[in-house]
């Protein structure tokens, strides 16, 4: 039998916020050391980059935790209890005690477009027709092989359906790569329209856009969570050349409207 799953912010206090160049928090060591190696030894990482096919260079191979919940025998012990856990209600309001003063300061109708408080909302695992009110995603994510060294996503913001996003890396040990930290930028200039769609990016902007202003090492067992909003700029440095693939859990919290308006047509990634 598997143990307890941990939640990934169970280190995380308010004092752990920062604010600038927008809400977000960095946790080295998120997890305890042993239920954090036991984790990394079952990621299902060669399983889901299905070995023997062919796959892109530098590319998000992403595989939603969600079927896990009505399939638990899918996946090993451990990842079945950690992704029940981080696609619940309790996840979410681990989040919304940390953030929550923040994110009604930046959308200070949002409680009134849904029409309940924070703690009446229903949240639920996200999947086509979801009735609840957020919904979330708990996802395997590896990053394939570097050919040519090049960035996976460049200067972006996330779609504007999304409130936060999370990522827990599971770096590998014989991993001697260079690159693939998490970069958040701020803003040289407000973009104009035309200037969103970089590198086929409904999302992503040219790096002259922004200008780096704090950078977090892929590291194992480090968490980066944030607030997504129209200034939420970031996205992952250049990695080197390298046949290790880049891992981690990628934690997603979505409403049901757009919370700002944007251009694109809404892509879930």
């Amino acid at each position: 039998m598997a143990s307890p799953a941990i939640s990934v912010l169970k280190r995380a206090t308010s004092r752990d916020v920062r604010t600038e160049p927008f809400p977000y928090l960095h946790i080295e060591n998120a997890l305890p050391p042993e239920y954090y190696r036991r984790l990394a030894a079952s990621f299902p990482g060669r399983s889901l980059m299905l070995d023997g096919q062919t796959r892109e260079q530098n590319t998000a191979y992403v595989f939603s935790g969600v079927p896990t919940l009505t399939n638990p025998e899918s996946q090993p012990p451990e990842w079945s209890a950690f992704m029940r856990y981080h696609l619940s209600i309790d996840f979410f309001r681990d989040i919304i005690k940390l953030f929550g003063a923040h994110f009604r300061a930046i959308y200070p109708d949002f409680e009134m477009r849904v029409g309940k408080k924070f703690a009446d909302m229903t949240v639920g695992p996200r999947f086509e027709g979801a009735p609840w009110d957020i919904q979330l995603d708990c996802q395997f994510c590896v990053n394939s092989q570097v050919v040519t060294p090049s960035t996976v996503r460049g200067p972006h913001i996330d779609s504007n359906r999304k409130l936060f996003n999370a990522l827990l890396y599971l770096r590998l040990v014989e991993d001697d790569s260079t690159g693939g930290d998490f970069e958040i930028y701020k803003l040289k200039h407000k973009p104009e329209k035309e200037e969103y769609g970089a590198r086929g990016d409904l999302y992503g902007v040219e790096d002259n856009v922004v200008e780096t202003a704090a950078c977090i090492p892929y590291r194992a067992n480090s968490l980066v969570l944030f607030l997504n909003s129209l200034n939420s700029f970031h996205g992952v440095s250049p990695r080197g050349v390298t046949q290790v693939p880049r891992q981690y859990i990628n934690f997603l919290v979505e409403c049901n409207f757009p919370l700002f308006p944007f251009h694109a047509k809404h892509v879930r990634y």
